[in-house]
């Protein structure tokens, strides 16, 4: 995490929404049009509010992005719960040519280098940056890229993910559904990669903290892994 990540966190710029789109469970896919000239790094996150809607409590969550900037659409994606908030609620209500406020595009969880082995592993909804960085590697095949996606039940954008692993034969997608699995397939990887690889992880707080911790107990640095922060999805 360096300071130029963050260069992005004063600007303010807005998004129009295109389509709001319930596909499975819990789970939402919204789509908007960025502002003429916003761009993003894939993996990167912003901060989204809604001026138009007085909201109790916070009113506004950090989402990371799940498109890259060529495809021509800001996406994101979240889970309701049990208990909806009170903003995501209000944001599942909006309409297409509605506009949401957004602060940034800012973040780290981005590609570090053009040689180091990739190990990405995401932890349910935490695979929404994950498809963005994925994306930007479709055509990359200069080194092996690895997916360990580790949900119970759904697997979001798990048509996009297998399309990309087609795609570009250095990509390794292995979708698993339990954390003995997921940390059966890390334990794996991190033996094959070792230090040389860089290891990214999204997911929840938990996720993160116990995927770190088995990587610290094979040897990985903690300088070689980049986490997602996980703030509202």
């Amino acid at each position: 995490m360096k300071l130029s990540d963050f260069r992005g966190v004063l600007k303010k710029t807005s998004a129009v929404i295109q389509s709001i789109n319930h596909v499975e469970e819990d789970y939402y896919i919204i789509q908007m049009k960025a502002q003429a000239g916003v761009s993003w790094r894939p993996g990167e996150h912003g901060i989204f509010s809604i001026p138009s809607r007085p909201i109790k409590g916070k009113a506004w969550r950090a989402f990371s992005i799940a498109s890259t900037p060529e495809e021509g659409i800001m996406m994101i994606a979240t889970r309701t719960g049990d208990q909806i908030s009170t903003f995501k609620k209000e944001l599942l209500s909006l309409k297409p040519g509605d506009e949401i406020q957004v602060r940034g595009p800012f973040g780290w969880f981005t590609v570090q280098d053009e040689t180091s082995p990739i190990v990405l592993v995401a932890g349910g909804v935490g695979i929404t940056p994950v498809r963005a960085v994925l994306k930007s590697l479709e055509t990359y095949s200069n080194r092996p890229i690895d997916l360990v996606y580790s949900a119970k039940g759904y697997h979001l954008f798990e048509g996009d993910l297998r399309h990309i692993a087609e795609t570009n034969d250095k990509v390794n997608l292995h979708i698993v559904s339990s954390s003995q699995e997921t940390q059966d397939k890390v334990t794996q990887l991190a033996a094959i990669h070792g230090g040389k690889g860089l290891y990214y992880i999204s997911g929840s707080t938990g996720f993160i903290k116990g995927i770190k911790h088995l990587l610290k107990g094979k040897g990985i640095a903690s300088k070689r892994m980049i986490n997602d922060p996980f703030l509202g999805y």
